[in-house]
């Protein structure tokens, strides 16, 4: 009963925030990431900064209310994730906790505490549902998170790093500069539900695309299309599909065509194609990807050809 009757209170405290700060449910939807179930408040996220790892270890302890460390099952997330599980405990004091990435958005998401965890010193336990939107800048990220009393005050936030993944397949070298991305990837995104397709027509007229995704010949050897996004208009994700080489291509002129399998009842679709070859990075043992090159267009319904041709070439990248 007395856990019941916490979230109500709860609820109507975070109803009463709303109210306060003129925010309807629906606000949020612009935000680089949304907590299911969740209520939306503009502004910094209230409490003080996260203890440093010198304060730890000099036996520094967190204000009330306070959540204790996140709970998660992995840290590598990708734009556009949906049903991210971050879960955790809070002081007794606690009525909800708050949600922030650091540095991104205007506001933070609430939610309530939930049922006592008898284990630890009851303890109010919490469980959020994160789905993030496409527009999270890859590289590592800090979700921050606060407790709230029953007066809305808050104490010492926590945090956890979590590291998003870069658009382009980078092997995490977004995140981990020492970690060696790709010799070479291009990539191709686009803007709808449409069934697009990559080929790529190495120097000796072999081929990678939807029907060889590992390569049909020595010229695209050690090469992967990672995904036929939107196959069967069937929605998956971000439109993107990547094709990588992992050691560096053989030398040459390759052909990148974009082609319209089925239009999946879109007008038209915008694409964009790029590649991103791996260098040396600044320091020793440290590598970047950079962008090479970039071009747009845009395929009409009535191009759609079910795969009967490779469809437009946009341009032929010289490989040295």
């Amino acid at each position: 009963m007395r856990a019941l009757a916490r979230m109500a209170i709860a609820l109507g405290w975070l109803g009463a925030l709303a109210a306060c700060g003129g925010e309807p449910l629906t606000t949020g939807l612009e935000e680089p990431f949304r907590v299911e179930n969740a209520q939306f408040r503009g502004g910094p996220l209230p409490g003080s900064p996260p203890l440093t790892v010198a304060e730890l270890s000099e036996g520094a302890q967190p204000s009330a209310p306070y959540p204790t460390p996140p709970e998660v099952a992995g840290r590598i997330i990708s734009p556009s994730d949906v049903g991210f599980i971050v879960a955790g405990r809070s002081s007794t004091d606690s009525y909800a906790v708050g949600f922030q990435l650091a540095g991104l958005g205007s506001g933070y998401w609430l939610i309530p505490v939930s049922a006592p965890d008898p284990t630890n010193a009851d303890e109010l336990t919490w469980r959020a549902a994160l789905d993030f939107g496409a527009s999270v800048p890859p590289g590592l990220q800090r979700l921050l998170v606060t407790a709230f009393d029953g007066q809305g005050r808050s104490g010492t936030q926590r945090e956890i790093e979590l590291c998003v993944r870069a658009p382009t397949s980078d092997n995490l070298n977004v995140c981990d500069a020492t970690l060696e991305p790709p010799a070479l990837v291009v990539s191709l995104s686009w803007d709808n539900d449409a069934d697009l397709d990559l080929e790529i027509l190495a120097p000796d007229g072999s081929a990678v695309n939807r029907s060889n995704t590992r390569g049909s010949g020595p010229g695209v050897g050690g090469v992967q299309l990672e995904r036929d996004a939107n196959a069967g208009c069937v929605r998956s994700g971000v439109p993107r599909e990547n094709v990588v080489w992992d050691s560096a291509p053989a030398a040459g002129n390759y052909a990148l065509y974009v082609n319209l399998h089925d239009a999946c009842g879109e007008a038209s679709s915008s694409f964009e194609l790029s590649a991103w070859e791996r260098v040396p990075g600044a320091a020793p043992d440290e590598f970047d990807q950079i962008e090479t090159y970039r071009s747009a267009g845009t395929l009409v319904g009535l191009q759609a050809n079910g795969g009967a041709t490779r469809g437009l070439v946009v341009t032929l990248l010289r490989v040295d």
